[in-house]
């Protein structure tokens, strides 16, 4: 654990200065590190921290940034993730149509992430992006998204309550970028409802991070709804 800690205090330096489209690049990304990655972040996650400054002397949060990186490349895996989940070999109780416990587990503690303050939060939505805008994840993607729809429609003024709301409208942002439009369309009428709402309450009035992200949130939709414009040409394979 205390390797990969240093690794991670290493390389997210680059993340600040450099971002991470150029860092990811160079991340190893064989099918059999996925699940590797999945438990060694759950290690991290699990480990009682005590204060955010005993995370930064340690190395955890540089380390749970990276882990979280390296994953949202891992997940692009170009075949069904429930085949390379081993644990399900051992569950016979699994439906055909339930999603696979390795994927669970990666939203499981990415929702908890959206709740933090920092880069981890921003690299929680863009795991999440990646993964539920995949085309075997559509009812994972709807059940992701009536969950935001309970977060930003319980707004209360508790400090946890506010990053989780944050977190859920920078998650939504990154989905509508990476989404495909015929994914997109069917949750827009709740996405849009919530977003209006939110951007006129209070919350949004004292935060302006919140009214970045809502603002980001509504320009993403509104290009999701533009009709689509085929090419004037195009090639045509016989």
């Amino acid at each position: 654990m205390d390797k990969y800690q240093e690794q991670g205090q290493l390389l997210e330096p680059y993340l600040e200065i450099c971002g991470y489209k150029a860092v990811i690049k160079f991340f190893p990304h064989q099918v059999s590190d996925l699940e590797l990655a999945v438990s060694l972040l759950e290690k991290c996650h699990n480990t009682n921290s005590g204060t955010s400054l005993r995370q930064e002397s340690t190395g955890e949060m540089e380390a749970k940034c990276v882990i979280l990186l390296w994953l949202s490349i891992l997940v692009l895996v170009p075949f069904d993730i429930s085949t390379v989940d081993t644990s399900i070999a051992n569950n016979s109780n699994l439906g055909e149509l339930e999603p696979a416990p390795l994927v669970l587990r990666i939203i499981g503690f990415s929702k908890d992430y959206l709740s933090t303050a920092g880069p981890m939060r921003t690299i929680a939505g863009l795991l999440l992006s990646k993964l539920l805008t995949r085309p075997d994840m559509p009812k994972v993607f709807m059940s992701f998204t009536e969950w935001t729809h309970e977060v930003l429609s319980s707004v209360t003024d508790d400090v946890l309550n506010h990053f989780r709301v944050l977190g859920a409208v920078e998650a939504l942002a990154s989905i509508f970028k990476a989404g495909g439009r015929k994914l997109l369309l069917d949750v827009i009428p709740m996405v849009w409802k919530d977003t209006s709402v939110l951007i006129k309450s209070s919350a949004a009035t004292q935060s302006p991070l919140l009214r970045k992200y809502l603002v980001k949130l509504t320009q993403r939709i509104g290009l999701t709804c533009l009709p689509h414009r085929s090419p004037s040409w195009r090639y045509v394979i016989n």
